[in-house]
């Protein structure tokens, strides 16, 4: 974590280890997730500013082969792919590439990609958005994404220990941590080269803090950018209701002040940063263990929780005790399992029970099985997919909360077992009721 007051660094401290075992300063490299966003978004308006780059000229006009399935890709801006308002959305764009696709070859599998609404009219967060802008960057520059990024941004801020190429990244960071009913273990975090400008770049909370100062420092001699064009990365588009600007989100804090803001997420990494321009503070808060309800409550908290502090609010705030909840959460779910394969292990004592009942008692029973797995690996998926409004599927949940996800599994699994051996120890338990029936009556039972 770093915090800076003008061009000043005020705090810098790191907590905890690595999963090599090293203890975690404010120069241990981390994943950034998203925030690499931030270097995309500031690389185009700088191309924009040399006149090399128009925000308003369609994609075509710098990737002539660019394409989308079923549209007319010209109609496509660059300014859209900034906003996220291209139309794009992880509703049906959402592959698996392999982890040797290039950057190009990525923006090229677009093609696959279908339009969910018109260019301009609706936010929709959609990752290969700037993977589509570090093709142009390439191509307009001359040189490679991560070459140019290092040559107009990391040289001239200093930031030495930031890392664009695959190289030096798996040398850096290979690892990270996931969560298990609240305990942490190690998960490999492979590199996607593809994905470099929009999620895969590895810096420092020091680093980090230089790359903020130059946004936040306007007037300081460190200009990477005019004060227009960063007053244009920081402004939502007023088209659409977003507080997306580009890279940037635009949001307020407790107190009221303006906080400039970005976070990003990788399966065992998180960061967020933050600029607050009224009162010149500069945040940067990096850590490397992820999962979604950590993401969502526990690391949410606790980037509110830094903003009110340093605008003046000491009060100590108590962080959620979500550990305490994961592991009483675990220890149910472990029960519940247990309780479900004691039923399937003595299923025919519910079919003994049960043989006397109406068949559309018995149809009920066997539906109600049948339901809970659906209910549980499409129904849930599909309402937090239009909650967080992007695609949830198993795998990604799996990845960004393997303990839940699993416990989800296991039971739908053990449910659809129990409804098919319903069904067999009941059919089976009314054939031998109405044969021994039949013999009793001293008829023949024909099988």
């Amino acid at each position: 974590m770093a915090v800076a007051k003008g061009d000043k660094i005020i705090y810098s401290k790191g907590f905890g280890t690595t999963p090599e075992g090293t203890e975690v300063t404010a120069d241990t490299p981390m994943y950034i997730g998203s925030v690499s966003k931030s270097f995309t978004a500031l690389a185009v308006m700088q191309l924009v500013e040399n006149g090399k780059i128009d925000l308003e000229s369609p994609v075509i006009d710098y990737l002539p082969w660019f394409k989308v399935k079923g549209f007319d890709a010209s109609r496509i801006k660059v300014r859209h792919l900034l906003n996220h308002t291209s139309g794009l959305s992880e509703e049906t764009y959402f592959p698996v590439l392999p982890l040797n696709t290039s950057l190009e070859e990525a923006v090229r599998n677009l093609a696959e990609a279908e339009l969910v609404e018109e260019p301009g009219k609706e936010f929709n967060y959609f990752n290969p958005n700037y993977q589509v802008l570090g093709v142009i960057i390439e191509k307009v520059s001359g040189i490679s994404y991560d070459e140019y990024v290092k040559k107009h941004i990391l040289e001239p801020l200093s930031m030495k220990n930031t890392y664009l190429n695959k190289e030096e990244i798996e040398k850096k960071v290979t690892k990270g941590y996931s969560s298990f009913f609240g305990f942490p273990f190690i998960k490999k975090e492979p590199f996607r080269p593809y994905g470099l400008p929009e999620g895969y770049i590895v810096s420092t909370a020091n680093d980090m803090i230089l790359f903020l100062q130059a946004h936040s420092n306007l007037d300081s001699n460190q200009k990477i950018l005019s004060q227009d064009c960063f007053n244009q990365l920081q402004t939502p588009d007023s088209e659409v209701k977003s507080n997306y600007a580009m890279g940037w989100q635009k949001v307020k804090s407790s107190k009221g002040y303006t906080v400039i803001y970005n976070g990003g997420d990788l399966d065992t990494y998180h960061s967020d940063v933050m600029i607050i321009p009224e009162k010149g503070y500069s945040i940067v808060i990096m850590t490397n263990q992820n999962s979604f309800i950590n993401q969502s409550v526990v690391y949410d908290s606790l980037r509110k929780a830094v903003i009110d502090f340093v605008l003046g609010n000491e009060e100590r705030q108590a962080m959620p005790e979500i550990h305490k909840y994961l592991i009483i959460a675990g220890i149910c779910t472990v029960i519940f399992i247990g309780y479900q394969l004691y039923l399937l292990v003595f299923i025919g004592r519910w079919a003994q029970k049960s043989k006397h009942k109406k068949k559309i008692c018995i149809i009920l029973l066997v539906f109600k099985d049948c339901c809970i797995p659906v209910i549980l690996l499409i129904v849930i998926p599909k309402l937090l997919s239009v909650l967080l409004e992007r695609r949830v599927n198993l795998r990604e949940a799996f990845n960004m909360q393997p303990d839940v996800t699993t416990g989800i599994i296991i039971i739908s699994v053990l449910f659809c077992i129990k409804a098919v051996a319903k069904i067999v120890v009941i059919t089976r338990t009314m054939m031998f009721a109405e044969r021994q029936d039949t013999i009793q009556r001293g008829g023949n039972y024909i099988e």
